[in-house]
């Protein structure tokens, strides 16, 4: 999900076939992670964020927040 994985030093963003994901899995399996770093920005990920997230966006796309009505 880009939303989430919005750095490389997050994860590892592949298409969705069978060659890319055993790729992916390779190159998480070897990489080196900064856990200390990837727990940090999960902690920012908390409910009320991504609720704000959702309601930001679902906003956006019903455009009410273009016509000035709500």
């Amino acid at each position: 999900v880009p939303e989430i994985l919005v750095s490389p030093s997050l994860g590892i963003m592949v298409q969705q076939d069978i060659q890319a994901i055993a790729d992916g899995l390779t190159a998480a399996l070897t990489r080196s992670w900064d856990r200390d770093a990837i727990a940090r920005f999960a902690g920012t990920r908390t409910w009320e964020v991504v609720a704000q997230e959702v309601e930001t966006y679902l906003t956006q796309i019903s455009g009410e927040g273009t016509s000035g009505k709500n």
